[in-house]
C-alpha cells in the first residue's frame, strides 16, 4: 500500500502582472481576471457621477471649498505612491486597492475645472485619470517603486496648482527642478522596467502619459478653433487675434517636449548600462 501523499501547503494570493501572467491550468474564471475591467468599471461611475454633480452647482461648489477636497487634491502624488506601493502586484489587494484609490484620482466626482464637452479631450482626460488605477492590478512587485515615483511625480502638478493657488509657489519657478527630477524617476523606471519598449508592464505610464499630453494637445486644437471662429465672426471689427483670455502658462506649454525628451533621453541613458552589464556577463 502506497504512502498517503503529504497535504499541500496553503497557496498565497496571486500575484498578477501582464508580463509574466497566470499559466492556463491556474487562470481564475471570475470575470475579475480581466485586468482592466475593475478599473474601467469604476471609472465610469465616477465619470457617471461627475456628470450628475455637474448639473448640481451648489452641491459642487460646496465640495470644492471643502477643506478635506483641498488636501486630497493637494496631497495626490503621496496618495498614489502610498497606494501603488502597498498594491505590490498583489492581485487580491490590487482590485480592492484600486476601488479605495477610484474616488481619489477622479477627485470624488468633482473637478477644479471646466472640462471642454469634447470626446477626444475628455478621452484623454479620463484615461490619464484611470492609468493609476490599471497599474495597481498590473504591475510586478519588484518595480512597485519605479512606478509608484513616476506616477507621483506625474500628479505632483496637483500640488503645485494647489500651492499656487494659495500663493505660496510660483509653479514657472520650479519648472528645470521638476523636470530634472522627472528625468531622474524615467531614468529609475527604465533601468527597473528593462529595454523593451513594447512591454505589457509599460502600458499603464503609457496611458498615464498619453492621456497627460494629449489633453493639452486636443486644448489647444479647441481654443485655436475658438479663436479663429471669433476672428471670422468679426472680422469687420477692431478684434484683435492675440486674445489670452484661455491663456496656457508657459510650464504647460515646454512641459509636453520636455517630458518626451525626457523619456528618450533616459531610456538611451539606463539601456546603455543594461546593454554593458549583458555584455560583460556574456564576455565572462
Amino acid at each position: 500500500r502506497s504512502p498517503a501523499p503529504p497535504p499541500s501547503a496553503p497557496l498565497d494570493p496571486p500575484a498578477f502582472c501582464i508580463a509574466q501572467p497566470y499559466p492556463p491550468s491556474s487562470m481564475p474564471s471570475s470575470v475579475l481576471a480581466h485586468p482592466a475591467l475593475v478599473p474601467a468599471l469604476a471609472a465610469a461611475l465616477m465619470i457617471r457621477a461627475g456628470a450628475w454633480l455637474s448639473a448640481q452647482p451648489r452641491l459642487r461648489r460646496r465640495v470644492l471649498k471643502s477643506r478635506l477636497w483641498q488636501l486630497q487634491f493637494a496631497l495626490h502624488p503621496l496618495i498614489l505612491l502610498g497606494f501603488i506601493v502597498a498594491a505590490a502586484g498583489t492581485l487580491r489587494w490590487g482590485y480592492t486597492g484600486a476601488l479605495l484609490l477610484c474616488p481619489f484620482v477622479f477627485n470624488f466626482a468633482v473637478e477644479p475645472w471646466a472640462l471642454p464637452v469634447d470626446i477626444i479631450f475628455r478621452f484623454c482626460f479620463y484615461l490619464h485619470h484611470t492609468a493609476p488605477m490599471l497599474i495597481m492590478v498590473t504591475e510586478d512587485p519588484k518595480h512597485c517603486l519605479a512606478q509608484g515615483l513616476l506616477f507621483a511625480h506625474a500628479w505632483a502638478l496637483h500640488t503645485m496648482a494647489s500651492l499656487e493657488h494659495h500663493k505660496w509657489l510660483k509653479k514657472q519657478a520650479i519648472f528645470w527642478p521638476y523636470m530634472v527630477i522627472g528625468f531622474l524617476f524615467k531614468w529609475y523606471w527604465w533601468s527597473s522596467l528593462g529595454a523593451n519598449i513594447f512591454g505589457w508592464d509599460k502600458i499603464p505610464i503609457y496611458a498615464q502619459y498619453i492621456g497627460r499630453w494629449g489633453l493639452f494637445v486636443r486644448l489647444k486644437a479647441l481654443q485655436n478653433r475658438k479663436h479663429n471662429s471669433e476672428r471670422k465672426r468679426n472680422s469687420h471689427k477692431n478684434f484683435r487675434a492675440d486674445r489670452t483670455d484661455d491663456h496656457i502658462d508657459e510650464f504647460e506649454e515646454w512641459k509636453q517636449p520636455i517630458e518626451l525628451m525626457a523619456f528618450a533621453l533616459s531610456y538611451f541613458a539606463a539601456t546603455s548600462n543594461i546593454m554593458q552589464e549583458g555584455y560583460d556577463s556574456s564576455a565572462i
